[in-house]
């Protein structure tokens, strides 16, 4: 297929400059981090999609130096103020918490006009995954994947739920993946479109959890998207590694990895960023970007066009 050339994304910084919620958000938690373009093609016609991925970060706003929300605050409304200036077809998200801010997903459908929209909660049936389209959705599976780093709370730990964890209780991290195929116009085939997030912390937990995504993509056509915790080595500089490094030791974390994605490699998905020569960009955090972790990769019926990060 042909590479086309989407007009760029309009820059996500003006848009929130003038939102009043900005002055609270210092950090990368409700902020959004990119755009990712792509092309369908299908039976020998083209329709070009605009195709935006972001981590909400359970849509909380979340002020620096702080691991949580205060209460009422949200990003919802910012968000689908900042996301409508793209123009999207179909938006992919990760960390939507329904339980922690009810009519989220409504109230971003709204503000985009993607009136399709599907949710997989993986954890508890309220936190995971969703798909918003301009085009009918219908589900093709919605899995727990395998895998997940596993730890234990300290006594008397507030987890999230509001639950306080007992001693040495166990916890392991699970992460889903929704599958949905998007009901495109004029006679096209259906795109077939994915979203996941994957372990944060352990690149063996990764690995496991790429094989498992590649079993259940089956053979077809798919647009995989999601922050994906991994990285490209080309995508750093030997210096820029150094320092990733240098970051990780100093926090405790396991060293930084790359190979894990030639799992989606070597079942011919390409990464879209890659495959339509445009620049590669980090995506977070999101005010100093440090890693590129967000990505989309593509396998059959298309063709990559531009894929761009719009800066906060």
């Amino acid at each position: 297929g042909r590479i086309a050339k989407l007009p760029p994304p309009s820059p996500l910084r003006a848009s929130l400059a003038s939102r009043p919620y900005v002055p609270c958000v210092t950090t990368c938690l409700c902020i959004p981090r990119k755009a990712v373009a792509a092309i369908a093609e299908r039976s020998g016609k083209h329709m070009l999609l605009r195709v935006i991925h972001l981590n909400v970060h359970r849509f909380a706003n979340v002020a620096a130096g702080s691991s949580t929300s205060a209460a009422g605050s949200s990003t919802v409304g910012a968000v689908g103020a900042a996301l409508s200036a793209l123009h999207p077809d179909l938006v992919t998200l990760n960390e939507v918490d329904v339980a922690h801010m009810p009519g989220c997903l409504e109230s971003v459908s709204t503000a985009l006009s993607l009136p399709f929209v599907e949710f997989f909660g993986h954890v508890r049936g309220t936190y995971g995954n969703a798909i918003l389209s301009r085009y009918p959705l219908s589900r093709r599976k919605a899995v727990h994947l395998e895998g997940g780093t596993e730890f234990r709370f300290p006594a008397g730990t507030r987890k999230f739920n509001g639950e306080i964890a007992k001693e040495n209780e166990a916890h392991r991290i699970v992460r889903g993946l929704l599958i949905t195929d998007v009901e495109l116009p004029s006679g096209l085939r259906p795109l077939g479109v994915a979203v996941t997030h994957l372990d944060h912390m352990d690149v063996a937990q990764r690995r496991t959890q790429l094989r498992h995504i590649v079993r259940e993509a089956g053979d077809g056509a798919l647009l995989l998207m999601g922050d994906l915790n991994a990285l490209t080595r080309s995508d750093y500089s030997d210096g820029a590694w150094r320092r990733l490094e240098e970051r990780a030791r100093e926090r405790k974390w396991q060293l930084p990895q790359h190979g894990d994605l030639s799992i989606l490699r070597d079942a011919k998905f390409e990464d879209v960023a890659v495959a339509s020569g445009s620049e590669v960009q980090l995506t977070a955090p999101a005010m100093e970007p440090l890693y590129r972790v967000d990505y989309g990769w593509l396998r059959g019926g298309g063709a990559p066009g531009t894929a761009k990060t719009a800066p906060p």
